[in-house]
């Protein structure tokens, strides 16, 4: 299975024409997301709808804009016309919006229409969502296992599913660690109402990472998503109850696993490292030409868990041995490698999501407009997945850089037309005292209304989806 990247798409890009509105406004329709929306009250009360509103949060990423106030300030007058930057934020820090439902039900479509054609996986792992400063809503102090510091900001638990082709996010969580002592005082505080979803983000917010992730697995499952396995890392397997939990619900665990921790092997309490120690004593280890590795495979008895299948591993050029464990024993070293090969599509999608679609990039003090902007990044990189799956693309592309370059390209065009028209009337007036008679005579000719027609005219698009 190859990893689903955003610079996947460049044939549909192409076909259409490199536009912007085929890439979202298609997927609008075909999903059907204002009914979707409506379903799940995520509806304007008055003013803006809402499916007007999400085109234009959707389509950010790639305006190269930073911010919503920035979209205001440049060339993109379409957004202008339609919506006011007021309604923008009103609407991306509305408490009474279920955005995790929203996700879940087009996962559930995009499975139906694209049935698995390999393994199916769930794969958890978290990241950090940095942010510059420490009042705005349930910041706290995270770490940074990368940069080996704290940074004020969330942990973000993320739960996708692989279907063996494509990987998509299926569930999020926003999560604190440290406090901030003597400076929630000065934090940004909003009350919500009860039971709303936002009051139950909220509270989500001081969950565990290992309750919140079991607890996403249940949803998926709950909401008809089907996996036959469960992957992530060696922090999330140091818990044997989370392990447990998993099998619970009727999955195969593919799991990292520490190699200080207690096993039986051949009748002996020891850790991992001494079993490998073992293995290496008694035989020389495999090859997998493949994936330029070494490996060792055995059964070992672990405590709650049982008997599992332990595969050792490691790369042709590094010293250390990674150990990755299989709560099914006829699995073959191989097959959980292969298996396991998958959670790197993950950290893939956190790439791409941070640095391409503005996830965790919210700059809004609101808790629920922090919650928004991570879902609308979710929901773009499943829109990016379903025409690459619709296109049946297996080669890289250049999507993303060719459709901002195209986006980029109008927004010229904007201005040169712009000055074009200014240019003309300035001439025509400074010329002739019936300049403007001179000017309208033009505006009505067919060359100058067929010129003008070429724009994409986006307020027609957007009125067809209310």
């Amino acid at each position: 299975m190859q990893n689903i990247k955003i610079t996947q798409i460049e044939p549909v890009v192409r076909k259409r024409g490199n536009d912007l509105t085929f890439i979202i406004f298609d997927f609008l329709t075909k999903f059907k997301l204002k009914n979707i929306c409506d379903r799940f009250h995520i509806q304007k009360e008055q003013g803006h709808s809402a499916i007007e509103i999400l085109f234009i949060v959707l389509s950010m990423p790639f305006m190269l804009v930073t911010s919503i106030n920035a979209i205001f300030r440049s060339e993109f007058k379409w957004v202008n016309k339609r919506v006011d930057k007021c309604s923008i934020y009103r609407f991306l820090s509305d408490s009474r919006y279920e955005w995790r439902r929203l996700i879940y039900r087009i996962c559930v479509i995009f499975t139906r229409l694209f049935p698995a054609s390999g393994e199916t996986a769930f794969i958890i792992d978290d990241t950090v969502i940095k942010k510059e400063g420490y009042k705005g809503e349930k910041i706290t102090k995270v770490y940074d296992h990368c940069s080996k510091r704290f940074h004020y900001g969330f942990k973000q638990v993320v739960l996708t599913y692989c279907d063996g082709k494509s990987v998509i996010p299926v569930d999020s969580s926003l999560h604190g660690e440290k406090s901030l002592k003597g400076k929630t005082d000065k934090q940004y505080m909003k009350p919500r109402k009860s039971g709303s979803a936002g009051a139950k983000r909220a509270k989500e917010h001081t969950l565990d990472k290992l309750t919140s992730a079991l607890k996403m697995v249940c949803r998926a499952i709950k909401e008809g998503l089907k996996a036959k396995y469960v992957i992530f890392d060696s922090w999330y397997a140091a818990s044997f109850a989370f392990i447990k939990g998993m099998i619970a619900n009727g999955l195969i665990v593919v799991c990292a696993m520490p190699v200080n921790r207690k096993c039986v092997h051949r009748q002996q309490n020891i850790n991992i490292s001494k079993v490998l120690a073992f293995l290496k004593n008694s035989k020389k280890p495999k090859r997998c030409a493949a994936r330029s590795l070494r490996y060792y495979e055995t059964t070992i008895e672990m405590p709650e868990l049982g008997k599992v299948k332990l595969c050792l591993c490691r790369k042709i050029s590094h010293k250390e041995w990674k150990a990755i464990i299989s709560t099914d024993v006829s699995m073959s070293a191989l097959a959980i490698m292969k298996v396991y090969a998958l959670r790197w599509s993950i950290e893939v999608f956190f790439k791409e999501a941070k640095n391409l679609l503005r996830m965790g990039k919210c700059q809004s003090v609101d808790f629920d407009a922090q919650i928004a902007n991570v879902s609308i990044s979710l929901l773009l990189y499943i829109i990016l997945a379903y025409y690459r799956r619709t296109m049946n693309v297996e080669t890289t592309g250049t999507l993303f850089e060719t459709v901002k370059k195209d986006i980029y390209e109008k927004t010229i065009a904007e201005n040169l037309w712009q000055y074009f028209v200014e240019t003309i009337e300035k001439i025509f007036k400074d010329l002739y005292d019936e300049g403007k008679t001179i000017v309208k005579k033009i505006k009505n000719t067919s060359v100058f209304k067929t010129m003008k027609k070429s724009q994409i005219d986006f307020g027609k698009l957007l009125e067809s989806l209310n």
